[in-house]
């Protein structure tokens, strides 16, 4: 079954890609290197850990979504019942994704500062190499996400 979710998927795209941009400022746009054989074995990694991840908060959520209906809500109104009760992530909001999204950002982070030739910024890494590689329900799920779950230290790192 799709995860149960009615969130605009473009919107959630654009706003997670552009949104580092917010927190670090935008410098001269550049396009993103194809990686460094580190960034697309970190890739592969990323998937792995997906797998189980999106199993247990696709289900977690499935089943607050499904009791809700059982009371006879329409899925629309389970769904945002479901985020007032459990906040506004979403499926995103579970703990092991907020989880998977912080290894990795700093993973790929790392790797970017080993590799600065083909660096690639994280928010691609995460998101946009899902899409491109036809994994549509890890990028849904992404997508529920209003922000990342990363910051900037006093040195203006990732953390």
């Amino acid at each position: 079954m799709a995860l149960l979710v009615n969130h605009n998927i473009k919107n959630g795209t654009y706003r997670l890609l552009r949104a580092p941009g917010d927190v670090r400022g935008r410098a001269e746009e550049t396009a993103p290197g194809t990686g460094s054989a580190g960034h697309h074995s970190l890739f592969a990694a990323y998937l792995l850990d997906f797998v189980d991840v999106f199993a247990v908060a696709s289900e977690t959520w499935d089943a607050s979504v499904e009791e809700r209906m059982e009371t006879g809500l329409p899925m629309d109104e389970a769904i945002l019942r479901t985020i007032e009760a459990n906040g506004i992530a979403g499926p995103a909001g579970h703990p092991r994704v907020v989880w998977l999204v912080r290894k990795y950002w700093l993973a790929c982070d790392e790797e970017n500062r080993r590799s600065a030739s083909s660096a690639v910024p994280p928010e691609v890494l995460l998101l946009e190499w899902l899409i491109q590689g036809g994994h549509d329900d890890y990028a849904t799920l992404l997508t529920a996400m209003p922000y990342w779950p990363i910051g900037l230290d006093e040195h203006g790192n990732w953390c």
